[in-house]
């Protein structure tokens, strides 16, 4: 039995935790939509492409991961601004762009919303390079498996990917038997390094005369909310947040010592982070806003840094140890 190439995209992104679809619609992308509400989906109109952009990075932070579409050129750059805000972030966005169909790329025609020149890869280029992942659906025997796996590295990365999907592709069957093995959207750390990372920090925690806990907005993104909120109930010390990371510990804790925002710190709370000899940062990304311009003073040799795909200890990457 088939399916349409389009029910198939649509049918993996609800698998994934999508409800709703933000975008707006156009002539390369009205077929697929009509797929959207029969694959149990919510279609979600912006007035334009940047506001979509930024209401499906919106949807994401609250849901999880989320999904745009738009059409190519005159849809697909206004929301690029979004999607690079959401790919800085740490924010998984599925971004389909509808396009022409094959034999019109192929055949270079001058066509709306190009640039007149038959090149039909100039603003494909541009999403690409600030996606994990990009893909062209322009093969309906392979679409589902590169869909498949793009979705998988938008969760795991928790960054953009693109699906471009010539319309002439959008109807095309495919086996319905792939959907009935569900999405891997897990990921497998390499068991030594895991075990060595953290057989290290626990001996460094031990060892530490005065370790701090430092926490960052990416933390909750993450889906690490529970973990952290235990993780300051086991250990027991002082705990810092970043300017992003307010709202993620209850400040009434005892554990909760307050704002770090390098110079514009507390001197209290400046001293009592920049003296510790062991800082455990989650989350938590020192950029020139998170440091009121890179102004506090952590070494990173004193430093273990923990992001969603990758662990920094003391200044050593570590980036075949995911968050699990």
């Amino acid at each position: 039995m088939a399916i349409e190439l389009a029910e198939y995209l649509l049918r993996r992104i609800r698998e994934c935790g999508v409800r709703s679809i933000h975008g707006v619609p156009g002539d390369f992308n009205l077929v697929s939509l009509d797929q959207v509400a029969k694959c149990g989906l919510q279609w979600v109109g912006n007035c334009n492409e940047l506001n979509a952009s930024f209401a499906a990075d919106g949807y994401a932070r609250v849901n999880g991961i989320s999904a745009l579409m738009t059409v190519m050129g005159v849809g697909e750059l206004p929301a690029l601004s979004g999607i690079a805000g959401a790919f800085a972030e740490h924010v998984p966005v599925i971004h389909i762009v509808g396009q022409p169909s094959r034999r019109v790329q192929a055949d270079r025609l001058c066509v709306h919303h190009t640039l007149g020149n038959g090149d039909f890869s100039v603003f494909s280029k541009m999403t690409a390079a600030v996606s994990v992942m990009a893909v062209n659906l322009d093969d309906p025997q392979t679409a589902p498996d590169l869909i498949d796996q793009a979705i998988r590295q938008c969760w795991v990365q928790s960054r953009p990917v693109v699906l471009f999907l010539p319309s002439d592709t959008v109807q095309s069957p495919v086996d319905v038997q792939k959907l009935s093995i569900g999405l891997n959207l897990s990921f497998q750390n390499d068991q030594d390094e895991e075990t060595w990372v953290v057989d290290k920090i626990l001996d460094d925690i031990q060892r530490s005369k005065n370790p701090v806990l430092l926490l960052g907005g990416h933390g909750v993104r993450h889906g690490t909310f529970e973990d952290v909120l235990e993780l300051v109930q086991v250990l027991q010390i002082p705990t810092f947040i970043a300017p992003n990371g307010q709202g993620i510990i209850n400040e009434e804790t005892p554990f909760f010592k307050g704002l770090y925002i390098g110079q514009f710190s507390d001197p209290c709370i400046s001293w009592m982070v920049e003296s510790s000899d062991l800082i455990i940062s989650i989350g938590h990304i020192q950029s020139d806003l998170s440091t009121a311009g890179f102004s506090g003073n952590i070494e990173s040799k004193r430093m273990i840094s923990l992001q969603r795909t990758n662990v920094t200890f003391r200044g050593n990457p570590f980036f075949s140890v995911y968050k699990s």
